[in-house]
């Protein structure tokens, strides 16, 4: 897709897009009720296989495609609202290192962190427990529970699980982007509708179906309950920190989502 396609694109889809749905979302397409109202999706699914498989040269050429598409549409763009981009702020590292410095240091990083470790390596450790939710299916059966409900039961699990994967790794990743953001610049960023908070409610989206999750996972596995509840904890500690740290979070509106 070259600039002139992306931009008939943009012209035959005007007012049925979202805009920005994009920008604070959690990228879970496959579970996405408005994925047909965002521009990214729909231009992910002009993609072949080949262009999706980060193991493909194929998909190497369209990233350096994608990169003169975005400059091209930037210069566009910028030229239509007479903005001069050779004026605009320069880059400094060093600001950005002593930002992602401060923030890997901060309370929520850490134990953000140490959630994403400490449950990959629980469900690492019971991979073959959670696998055993298929052969419950067969027993459940046997036993008389109807199929349906025995169907169920098996996918709350396989769910869940899926949910704590997903979330594991992008609570502590949007955390430390809200956190890295540095001072809000009152002359071009709003108090409330801004990265920071934007960022900080997709990591807090992100904590509290992980907590549902894992509740999920404690009523189904009893033994392992005290294990499940220290992960609870964490998470209820990741959920109240975000809140106490970004007091506006909850104010944020995310395009599409929250309207």
């Amino acid at each position: 897709m070259d600039k002139d396609e992306l931009l008939k694109l943009f012209r035959d889809n005007e007012g049925h897009f979202v805009p920005g749905i994009y920008n604070y979302c959690d990228r879970w397409c496959e579970r996405c009720s408005f994925r047909s109202k965002c521009r990214v999706f729909s231009m992910e699914e002009g993609r072949t296989d080949e262009e999706k498989d980060a193991g493909n040269e194929k998909f190497w050429k369209k990233v350096g495609e994608n990169l003169k598409l975005a400059m091209e549409m930037l210069a566009h763009m910028a030229e239509k609202k007479g903005i001069d981009l050779q004026e605009m702020e320069e880059y400094a590292p060093e600001e950005e290192a002593k930002l992602e410095k401060r923030a890997s240091k901060h309370y929520l990083s850490v134990i953000s962190k140490k959630y994403a470790g400490k449950n990959e390596h629980w469900l690492r450790k019971n991979e073959k427990l959670l696998h055993k939710t298929g052969e419950e299916f067969r027993e459940n059966t046997l036993m008389g529970l109807s199929e349906d409900k025995a169907r169920e039961s098996v996918m709350e699990v396989r769910d869940a699980v899926e949910v704590i994967h997903w979330y594991s790794f992008q609570i502590h990743v949007k955390i430390m982007r809200a956190l890295q953001h540095g001072k809000l610049n009152p002359e071009w960023e709003d108090p409330v509708q801004n990265d920071v908070n934007g960022s900080a409610k997709v990591a807090l989206i992100g904590t509290r179906r992980s907590m549902a999750a894992w509740s999920v996972l404690l009523s189904r596995f009893g033994t392992h309950e005290d294990e499940i509840l220290e992960i609870l904890v964490l998470l209820e500690n990741i959920k109240k920190g975000i809140l106490e740290e970004f007091p506006d979070v909850e104010k944020f509106h995310r395009p599409g989502f929250d309207d």
